[in-house]
């Protein structure tokens, strides 16, 4: 059972069943929509242009009704009003005998090559050995997207920024409305519809790829569908982009299937331009109104190639028959626009409110020069799928061999172009070209960051001009292209065989291509469910009153959700509390009670804070309510008083040599001091990255006495921590570094040299076989270390109070003076404020 929801099916069936469930239902209206279209039969375009529907019904009705009941209902009305127009249709071909009419034809290689994109992109859950969000400790966006869906399928009264600022709310309506129809919880129904968008697409590509025998069209539809960035995307939660390339794939295709009936009249060809409109009108809900250039740009590179292909045909004569091309190109190009356009306008006029809050958010405008969560801004070769590196983000490894790689994908896609040319596929290859000036606009107009997200939507593209034309080299097929000319190339300029070396040049780059993406999904981080479990059992303790988080997690918000929660300034918190001027948050450190002022923690009646020892504890008026593996809830009793720290963390030396501190030990009023803790600093272990199964070790000299351990760590895996006789795993943890969390204690009878291991556990059989390490970049960490900080706080002997006169040479915790007490005793702090 997951820590966000009540769901009773194991996790990965859950989001397995959401996956199929969101897909059947695109089929069905799908269907639906291309039978009102007059197209000849369901295609392996139908569950894309559902899915563009059902973004349209999802995103419009969940935001119209303000729940998500709403939208789950119209969604289920257009799933059965689609499969009764099919079925409907069924029969009158069955009666009229025309086969080509009846539904559910040819469905085997579309469903194996969804089946097999459906496996890939489930291998982060099964590499991981569990199922949550993806991306986590990478990259978090996807938190604010959980707790949105969250709040429009539970009608949650504190609603994240994106529902506000009109950001593009498709994917969330559908998420929610899984979860009100499935009984699932919102993160497996996300994750459903995340991992929904690539099966999709690679039904989609099916239909175009009928040169190929039937068995090859499955591995190169999954490839197509699922490509490096792609993969690397959704490997981290970006799914918009994913989903925005899926709609403008299918647009191409669906361009490509205006040729079907090139002699009809122009009201059919007006008709069948009905799932161009609900695709277009389908980017709205995913990507606002930046969505439509690619539909734009792919309809006019399709109509550009189209017509140059018309022009170039000439007569028996020599001469171009213009007139005649000018009739037809009208008729199949521009005829359907009208319709189309009435059907996107429609739907945007519906939304205008929305859209023209989105272009004015900052959603809507990256700095000239953000990078996101990039490192570096991307070159435009990993559009081409080949890239050996898990982490599309960083350089690939070995560079010679990737160098290689993609100078072959690129004479590849070259061989491609030509290939579809000669076929005449004007809208696979106005895709591709779409697609690219978009990319390339973007790249000299837009931030690294927006230009990356657009190589992202342009990879399937590119990979659908690449991959189809390789299959023929490797198995010959009736009707496909042997690529003979390339051959008499090859022969001529070496003694291979001309037929192997193809083939192991079309092996090489569909191979590379293959195992980029597997690299890609091997290492995508899936949030691990220990403490969102924990902050889910004191979320149920403290209702809805005003609660104060004092973690670093991104995703605190969903996983508190339903609670009035403020954090510190953070990844789009909904509520956020300052911190004191003197105690700022830095990458790598921790908050604590003193990082806000003592008037801040009166507004709650409670605080969530990590369990650690290195750290000044709660104010005297906090009373422990619970505590977790992980975390522990305090209630405040009465007015806070006014405490102060000597330094910025939590406890420092007191020097009345200084003249600071002379000038805080003058004051009337106590201080709180300790034993001071030993702290072992980061760059002290002795393998700052350690893979899983690999120790790294720190040792620290440690006196007589009982001592608590806390650290600092990020760790997809669990983390075996040895000292002194402790043994003690702490769970997988993907929050940003900063918090010390507690390990464990060791006992000395004398003072000794203690070597702390820290070791991540080896993963799975699965894990092991696919060369899976552990490799983590941890958010915060200095260089993206995972081990940070290691402290020992001596436990056996308790913290005291003494007047601050006496606190010189001792390691303050906190002190309070007096003239602080008596001013605040002037002010009256409100009883139950909202935060």
């Amino acid at each position: 059972m997951a820590a966000d929801g009540s769901a009773m099916l194991p996790p990965v069936l859950a989001v397995w069943v959401a996956t199929l469930a969101l897909t059947v239902a695109s089929l069905a209206v799908g269907a639906g929509l291309e039978r009102a279209s007059g197209w000849r039969a369901p295609t392996p375009l139908a569950p894309a242009i559902g899915f563009a529907g059902l973004l349209v019904l999802g995103g419009g009705f969940v935001l119209a009704a303000g729940h998500a009941a709403t939208a789950a209902t119209a969604i289920l009305l257009a799933a059965a009003l689609g499969l009764a127009t099919v079925v409907a249709g069924g029969a009158r071909a069955g009666r009229s005998g025309d086969r080509a009419l009846l539904p559910g034809r040819d469905l085997a290689v579309p469903a194996a090559a969804g089946a097999l994109v459906l496996l890939a992109t489930s291998l982060p859950f099964a590499v991981s050995g569990r199922v949550g969000p993806l991306g986590a400790g990478n990259d978090n966006d996807l938190a604010v997207h959980l707790n949105t869906a969250a709040s429009l399928a539970h009608s949650l009264p504190d609603a994240p920024s994106l529902i506000d600022s009109g950001y593009p709310l498709g994917p969330h309506g559908l998420a929610a409305a899984l979860a009100q129809i499935l009984g699932v919880s919102v993160t497996h129904a996300f994750l459903g519809v995340i991992l929904a968008i690539p099966l999709i697409a690679a039904i989609a590509v099916c239909a175009a790829l009928g040169d190929l025998r039937a068995w090859a069209r499955i591995p190169v539809a999954a490839l197509v569908a699922l490509p490096y960035l792609t993969a690397s995307f959704i490997g981290v939660g970006e799914f918009k982009e994913a989903g925005e390339a899926v709609l403008a794939l299918a647009f191409a295709l669906a361009l490509r299937e205006l040729r079907r009936a090139p002699q009809a009249s122009w009201h059919v060809h007006l008709r069948s331009a009905i799932p161009l409109g609900v695709i277009a009108a389908g980017t709205l809900y995913v990507y606002s109104l930046p969505g439509l250039a690619w539909p734009a740009a792919v309809l006019g590179a399709t109509g550009a190639v189209a017509l140059m292909r018309a022009l170039l045909q000439r007569a028996p004569a020599g001469r171009l028959p213009t007139r005649r091309v000018a009739e037809a190109f009208a008729l199949r190009w521009l005829a359907p626009i009208p319709l189309a356009a009435i059907v996107l306008a429609l739907v945007a006029n519906a939304d205008q409110g929305r859209l023209s809050r989105f272009t004015e958010s900052s959603f809507a405008s990256e700095p000239a020069h953000g990078l996101g969560n990039l490192v570096t801004p991307l070159s435009a070769w990993r559009g081409l799928g080949i890239w050996l590196r898990p982490d599309f983000r960083l350089g690939a490894q070995p560079a010679l061999l990737n160098a290689l790689l993609i100078a072959l994908a690129l004479l590849s896609a070259l061989w491609g172009l030509r290939w579809w040319w000669r076929r005449g596929e004007s809208a696979v290859i106005g895709g591709l070209l779409g697609c690219a000036a978009i990319y390339a606009a973007a790249s000299q107009t837009q931030s690294p960051y927006a230009s990356a997200k657009a190589l992202a939507i342009l990879a399937p593209s590119a990979m659908l001009v690449l991959a189809p034309p390789l299959v023929p080299l490797l198995v010959r097929a009736p009707g496909a292209a042997r690529g003979t000319r390339l051959r008499r190339l090859l022969r001529r300029s070496g003694g291979v065989p001309a037929r192997w070396t193809a083939r192991g040049l079309a092996l090489v780059v569909l191979g590379g291509a293959a195992v980029s993406t597997v690299l890609a999904l091997r290492d995508a981080p899936v949030g691990p469910p220990d403490h969102a479990r924990d902050l889910a059992r004191l979320a149920a303790l403290v209702g809805r009153a005003p609660t104060l988080f004092l973690g670093i997690d991104d995703f605190a918000g969903y996983e508190l959700r339903g609670v009035s929660v403020a954090r510190p300034p953070g990844l789009y918190p909904v509520w956020t509390v300052a911190l004191r001027s003197d105690r700022l948050r830095t990458a790598g450190t921790a908050v604590d009670f003193l990082s806000v002022t003592a008037l801040t923690l009166d507004r709650f009646r409670y605080a969530i804070a990590p369990l650690s020892a290195y750290d000044a504890g709660p104010p005297p008026n906090f009373q422990l309510v619970a505590s977790t593996p992980s975390y522990v809830l305090w209630q405040r009793l009465g007015r806070t008083p006014v405490l102060e720290t000597v330094g910025d963390g939590p406890g420092a030396k007191l020097d009345c040599r200084t003249p600071h501190g002379a000038a805080i030990s003058s004051l009337q009023g106590i201080a709180q001091i300790a034993d001071e803790p030993v702290i072992g600093r980061a760059r002290a272990w002795s393998e700052g990255d350690p893979q899983a199964g690999d120790a790294a070790r720190q040792t620290l000299s440690l006196g007589a006495g009982r001592w608590a351990l806390s650290l600092q760590y990020v760790s997809r895996q669990s983390l075996r921590v040895r000292a002194a006789g402790l043994q003690r795993t702490l769970p997988p943890n993907l929050d940003r570094i900063g918090p010390h969390w507690l390990v464990g204690a060791v006992t000395l009878i004398a003072p000794a040299n203690v070597t702390v291991t820290a070791e991540p556990e080896p993963f799975g059989l699965l894990g092991k076989l696919l060369g899976a390490n552990g490799t983590v970049r941890a958010l915060d960490g200095p260089g993206g270390q995972p081990l940070g900080v290691l402290t020992a706080n001596r436990v056996d002997v308790a913290a005291r109070t003494v007047p601050l006169s006496q606190a010189c040479g001792s390691w303050v915790q906190w002190y309070a003076p007096a003239i602080a007490q008596r001013s605040q005793a002037r002010r009256i702090a409100p009883a139950n404020p909202s935060p």
